[in-house]
């Protein structure tokens, strides 16, 4: 069945570039965690933020509609600004992501991309210092 989508995993196909580096679902993913948690990445004083140590933790294809359901986690991280106080640089995100293959490549659904789960490194570190006590 891959084969015919030319990839050999339907976790890869999350990276696939087409026309240009900006052509595939995952810049498109890039785009909307950022517009997604640009709020979040406002509270902190970093920028440049970028999506790291990406997995797939579940994928199902529906043949019958085209669409590939992803469940994904990763961390979303960014550079701390110098001459800045330190407010967070990095959030644990898990998301569900909708791919449509159509025109022979893989489409990102961007209305139907939902983050699941959002955990800041500043709120991580209180949980720990809590549990602690």
């Amino acid at each position: 069945m891959m084969a015919a989508f030319g990839d050999s995993d339907f976790e890869d196909v999350i990276y696939n570039l087409y026309d240009s580096y900006t052509d595939g679902p995952f810049p498109s993913l890039e785009m909307a965690v950022e517009e997604e948690l640009s709020g979040n990445i406002a509270t902190t004083n970093a920028d440049g933020f970028t999506i790291e140590d990406l997995t797939i933790t579940d994928a199902f294809y529906d043949e019958i509609k085209g669409i590939l359901d992803l469940k994904v986690a990763f961390l979303y991280q960014g550079d701390q600004l110098p001459d800045h106080v330190y407010s967070g640089t990095e959030f644990e995100v898990e998301a569900k992501v909708r791919l449509s293959w159509r025109d022979e490549k893989w489409n990102f659904i961007n209305e139907d991309f939902e983050i699941t789960h959002l955990e800041s490194d500043t709120d991580r570190d209180w949980y720990e210092e809590a549990a602690d006590i």
